[in-house]
C-alpha cells in the first residue's frame, strides 16, 4: 500500500513544538518516524512538504498521485488548513483512508471526523498507525484510534504508552525530498536536522504547551487518567547510535527537541562522553536548575552544545511560584553564568502574561533585566490559554479570554487573554517592543551578519531578519 503524507502550503508553522508561527522550518521527526515505521512495515511510503518540495499546488500534487491513503501531522495551528487539504484530496480521489495524527487531533479527534475516510490516530502515533494500517477494514480493533462509524464518530480505547523507546527506528531523514533546504538560524553548521531522545515532561507549569509529540501523548493519558504520563527516555547507547549515524549522513547541526534534555547527570554525561568525536553543533532545551552540575555543562559544552534554551518565563520569583513553574530565579542567574562559563550560548525564554500577578511593573523590571542579559536568543512571547493546559481552564474561568474559545494566534505579536489591571493591548505593545528592542537594534544585526561563516547560514540570517523587521518592525 502506499501511504503519502502531506505537509500543505501555509504560514510557516512549528510542527515540532506546535504553539508559534516560525520564522523558519526544521525536519519534523515526529511525522517521519510515523512514516518510518510504515515503511518498515513494507509500505510505499512519501513525504511531500509543500512549503519545501518545488511550486506545484496540493492539486497538481495530487492528480499526479497513486497514493492509496494519506496522512497529516496537524497541531492547533495548522488544522484548517489541513482539514482543507483533506477536503481537496477526497474532492479528487474520492473516499481514500485520510489519517490524522498530531497533538490537536488527539486533543479534539471530532474535530478531525468530518467525513467516513478520516481516522485519528491519538497520541503516539508508531504503534497505532501501523496497527491502523494492517487492519483498515476492521479498525474497531485498533487501540488509540478514532474513527467515523454510522455516520458518528467512535473513540477506541486507549494504547498503552510507548515504554521502549529503544525499539523503534531512528525516523528515516532520507524520506524527506529536499532535507537541505531545512534551516535553522542558530547553527552555523549545516545541514541541520533534529533529534528526540526522550518523551514527556516531568513538571507542572500550569501554561505549558510541551513539543507537539509529547502533547499528544499527554493529552491522550489524560484522557483516561490523573496526571501526567512518566517521561520515557532513550538509553544513552541507542542516542549515541542515532547521532553517529546523522554524522555519517553528513549532518553538521542537530537541535534536540526534547522538553528537556539534560535527564539526569549519570545519563547527560554518559551521551556527551561518546559523542564528542562527531564535531556537532548541538542545541537542545533544559530547565535552569537540570544545569547547576559543573560536570553536566562541561560535558555539553565538550560535546559540542554551543545553544541551551532556557524557559525561565519571568524574573518575578512571585509569578513563577504561581504558574508552577518550581524554579527559583537565582538559579537561573547561576545556570546562565555557568553556560556563559564554557561558551554555551544561553537562549531565554520570557512568558508575558502567564499570570494574573503580571503587572505593567513586573514588565518594566523583566524589559530592564533582559538589557543587563543580555541574551544572543531571546523567546518573547504572551502566555496563550492553549487547549489541554490548566491555563486554558483557569482563563475560561476567570473570563481572562478575549475569545469564547482558543483561535490559532501568533503569540510573538497577539494576546488571547486580557486581565482587569493589564489589557491585550498592553501585553502585545509589550512583546513587540521586547522583540524590536533586542533583535532589531543596529549593533545586534551588524553582529550577526559579521559572524557568518557561510552562504547558507548568510541566506538564512537574511531570510529571519526580514521576517523580524516585517513582524516587530512597524
Amino acid at each position: 500500500m502506499k501511504i503519502h503524507f502531506i505537509v500543505p502550503k501555509s504560514r510557516p508553522l512549528d510542527r515540532l513544538y506546535g504553539c508559534i508561527y516560525a520564522f523558519f522550518v526544521q525536519h519534523n521527526i515526529f511525522l517521519l518516524s510515523a512514516a518510518t515505521i510504515l515503511k518498515k512495515q513494507g509500505h510505499e511510503v512519501e513525504v511531500t512538504d509543500l512549503n519545501v518540495d518545488g511550486n506545484q499546488s496540493l492539486q497538481q500534487l495530487v492528480e499526479r498521485d497513486d497514493a492509496d491513503a494519506y496522512a497529516f501531522y496537524s497541531i492547533f495551528l495548522s488544522r484548517d488548513v489541513d482539514l482543507e487539504a483533506a477536503d481537496k484530496i477526497t474532492e479528487i480521489k474520492g473516499h481514500v483512508p485520510i489519517v490524522f495524527i498530531g497533538s490537536d487531533p488527539s486533543y479534539r479527534p471530532g474535530t478531525y471526523l468530518q467525513r467516513k475516510n478520516h481516522f485519528v490516530v491519538r497520541g503516539e502515533p508508531e504503534h497505532t498507525i501501523a496497527d491502523l494500517f494492517q487492519n483498515l477494514y476492521s479498525p474497531g480493533e485498533v487501540e488509540g484510534l478514532s474513527y467515523v462509524r454510522n455516520g458518528g464518530p467512535v473513540d477506541n480505547p486507549m494504547r498503552s504508552h510507548i515504554q521502549n523507546l529503544d525499539a523503534l527506528p531512528f525516523p528515516d531523514r532520507g524520506l524527506l525530498k529536499n532535507p537541505g533546504k531545512y534551516s535553522n538560524p542558530r547553527f552555523k553548521r549545516y545541514p541541520s536536522t533534529t533529534a528526540l531522545t526522550s518523551r514527556g515532561c516531568a513538571y507542572r507549569c500550569r501554561f505549558c504547551v510541551p513539543n507537539s509529540l509529547s502533547f499528544a501523548r499527554e493529552l491522550e493519558w489524560k484522557r483516561f487518567h490523573p496526571g501526567k504520563p512518566p517521561v520515557t527516555q532513550r538509553s544513552p547507547q541507542n542516542v549515541v547510535a542515532e547521532l553517529e549515524s546523522l554524522a555519517e549522513q553528513g549532518y553538521r547541526s542537530v537541535q534536540i527537541v526534547d522538553d528537556m534534555f539534560p535527564w539526569g547527570a549519570r545519563r547527560t554525561i554518559e551521551i556527551c562522553k561518546r559523542i564528542k568525536h562527531l564535531n556537532l553543533e548541538l542545541s537542545c532545551l533544559a530547565r535552569a536548575d537540570a544545569l547547576l552540575d559543573e560536570d553536566v555543562v562541561k560535558g555539553m559544552a565538550e560535546a559540542g552544545f554551543h545553544h541551551v534554551d532556557m524557559g525561565l518565563e519571568s524574573f518575578n520569583q512571585a509569578i513563577l511560584d504561581d504558574i508552577h513553574k518550581n524554579l527559583k530565579v537565582q538559579d537561573f542567574f547561576k545556570a546562565y553564568s555557568l553556560l556563559r562559563r564554557y561558551d554555551i550560548e544561553p537562549e531565554v525564554n520570557i512568558l508575558i502574561g502567564s499570570s494574573p500577578l503580571e503587572t505593567r511593573d513586573t514588565l518594566r523590571t523583566t524589559e530592564k533585566t533582559l538589557q543587563q542579559v543580555n541574551p544572543e536568543i531571546l523567546h518573547c512571547q504572551i502566555c496563550a490559554p492553549f487547549p489541554g493546559t490548566e491555563f486554558y481552564q483557569i482563563a475560561k474561568a476567570n473570563g481572562w479570554m478575549i475569545t469564547d474559545d482558543y483561535v490559532p494566534i501568533d503569540p510573538t505579536t497577539n494576546a488571547l487573554i486580557s486581565y482587569p489591571h493589564l489589557t491585550s493591548a498592553d501585553m502585545e505593545e509589550a512583546v513587540r517592543r521586547m522583540n524590536r528592542n533586542h533583535y532589531l537594534r543596529p549593533s545586534y544585526l551588524l553582529k550577526q551578519l559579521t559572524q557568518v561563516r557561510s552562504m547558507t547560514e548568510l541566506s538564512c540570517k537574511v531570510t529571519t531578519a526580514l521576517q523580524m523587521v516585517r513582524k516587530w518592525g512597524g
